[in-house]
């Protein structure tokens, strides 16, 4: 008998409308991916949800305040999971493996001696690599040159002089110079 009740509530939430899906993502106040953006909450996960063969699949997106949502974090639901029970996973704030990360900063080549002289003067800003490449573009909007992109091992920075951005939750604020030895590194197509 209990198992007939799992499965009847397994197939109830499998089995939920459009709409039903909609209010609940919208009850836990998070953003739909399949509703307006224009009613979009300010840095909250959207929410996406498609049908496969396999079941309704979940994806949670981050938007980390940079413009190529491709790069963005996300987090799938399992297999089986339903959509009350992703949701609470998605409250849960994602971790990033600061152990192994590293932190980028987008500049210019036309700053590159000043930089491997003086370092990079404070406060700067860091982020995940696509935050960086497009710093660096439209730095080089402003100043010319071409785009360079710096990545630094976390273990090089000092705790005390990081600042969440209030304005962007994806951008570290580092509130000390930061000299760095720079070598030029072409990229390859793999």
């Amino acid at each position: 008998m209990k198992l007939l009740f799992e499965n009847w509530r397994k197939y109830l939430t499998e089995n939920l409308s459009k709409k039903e899906i909609e209010q609940a993502i919208s009850d836990a106040s998070f953003n739909s991916a399949q509703s307006s953006q224009h009613r979009w909450g300010r840095g909250q996960p959207i929410i996406d949800y498609t049908d496969t063969p396999d079941g309704r699949r979940y994806t949670a997106t981050y938007p980390d305040g940079t413009e190529n949502s491709d790069l963005w974090p996300s987090r799938e639901s399992q297999p089986g999971e339903d959509l009350e029970t992703f949701l609470k996973r998605v409250e849960e704030p994602i971790q990033f493996n600061l152990v192994e990360e590293s932190l980028y900063y987008g500049t210019s080549t036309v700053f590159q001696e000043d930089i491997a002289e003086n370092g990079i003067k404070s406060p700067s800003k860091w982020g995940n690599y696509g935050f960086a490449e497009e710093n660096a573009m439209k730095i080089v909007e402003k100043h010319g040159g071409e785009p360079a992109v710096i990545q630094i091992p976390l273990s090089e920075f000092k705790d005390e002089h990081f600042l969440l951005d209030e304005s962007d939750n994806a951008t570290i604020i580092y509130t000390e110079d930061f000299h760095i030895f720079m070598e030029k590194q072409e990229k390859k197509l793999v």
